[in-house]
């Protein structure tokens, strides 16, 4: 069943134009935001490739060919989507395996996609292994590695393929979105919010809209609890993310919506200070998931770390703190 895509536009139609043109480099890296449609994109590109009107329908697959309807039932014996996420041996097993039928005859089409989610994930060693496929692909067969943290790849995978960036949607594509898709807030707590403000939490990703309901607490805790440390209540802040320290599955999340009240307070500030402090807020959550998540710090100490930096902001000097531009968290980056 294909599916509707809303927004990156520009993205789709050069890869369209590049496939009519038989330009379409054998490797291609998407990069950009968890859950703004990357995976949704290199899906279509795929359905493009395997299409057997593809002369005729430059832009789009058609969707009523063999191929088309083979490809779309999900039973394209030579379309192959591996999530990059797990990093145990069966992983690199995996890969091998993939990597190993991709020299096998093909099944029924000329063609053949790879599609690596998360391929950010991937272990040096299967980054090792898919690396030789990528130097040396087989004819009509096309990579296409999806990663929201790129810079986490080889250097050497990374120079092998064309790089692509998607950016978060739009409002406007937002709206679109669930006008088109109202079943994504239907029966759902998050229905009974403005549609401007579940766009704001969706950040311009729609796969954040499916869990909205279970982030409307943790977001008007999230709000509540910062802006009292920026107002002086140190007690209050640091009491929470100790709290929020101590649930592992519950800090991407924190952290996602932590950035987006900095943000916003940051935006809507009234004073060149209110909005520098909130500036750092924001470059302190945005540090934090790198240390924690990539550094290994302690989470408990680098959210303490950004409380104490947020309640010692009303005695800055905007004067000082713009010739000083350095915030605790950058600090620990060094």
């Amino acid at each position: 069943m294909s599916i509707e895509i809303i927004g990156h536009t520009e993205q789709r139609e050069s890869l369209a134009r590049l496939w009519a043109t038989s330009s379409l480099p054998s490797a291609l890296l998407f990069s950009g935001p968890k859950g703004i449609g990357k995976s949704l994109v290199a899906r279509e590109l795929a359905g493009l490739i395997f299409c057997d009107e593809r002369k005729t329908f430059q832009n789009k697959a058609c969707g009523q060919c063999h191929s088309c309807n083979v490809f779309n039932s999900g039973n394209m014996p030579d379309f192959y989507i591996l999530d990059s996420g797990e990093k145990d041996e069966s992983a690199i097993a995996r890969v091998r395996g993939l990597l190993y039928s991709l020299h096998l005859r093909s099944f029924s089409s000329t063609y053949r996609v790879v599609i690596l989610d998360q391929v950010e994930k991937m272990s040096l060693q299967a980054c090792n292994v898919l690396l030789k496929s990528l130097e040396e692909p087989k004819p009509n067969s096309f990579f296409i590695l999806i990663s929201s943290n790129p810079s986490r790849l080889p250097i050497t995978v990374r120079s092998r393929c064309q790089d692509w960036r998607f950016n978060p949607l739009s409002t406007e594509e937002m709206q679109e979105l669930l006008r088109n898709q109202p079943e994504l807030i239907q029966h759902n707590e998050a229905s009974d919010w403005s549609i401007n403000e579940l766009i704001t939490l969706a950040d311009g990703a729609p796969a954040n809209l499916g869990k909205l309901a279970s982030e409307l607490e943790l977001w008007e805790e999230i709000k509540q609890r910062l802006d009292k440390t920026f107002n002086g209540d140190l007690a209050s802040g640091l009491e929470y993310v100790t709290q929020i320290s101590k649930n592992k599955d519950l800090l991407p999340d924190f952290l996602h919506l932590a950035r987006i009240h900095a943000r916003q307070r940051m935006l809507k500030s009234k004073d060149s200070l209110s909005a520098l402090k909130w500036s750092y807020a924001l470059a302190n959550f945005i540090s934090a998931e790198y240390l924690i998540f990539e550094r290994n710090l302690n989470s408990a100490y680098v959210l303490n770390a950004i409380i104490a930096d947020l309640f010692s902001y009303p005695d800055l000097d905007v004067d000082y703190a713009l010739k000083h531009n350095e915030h605790l968290i950058a600090k620990m980056v060094v």
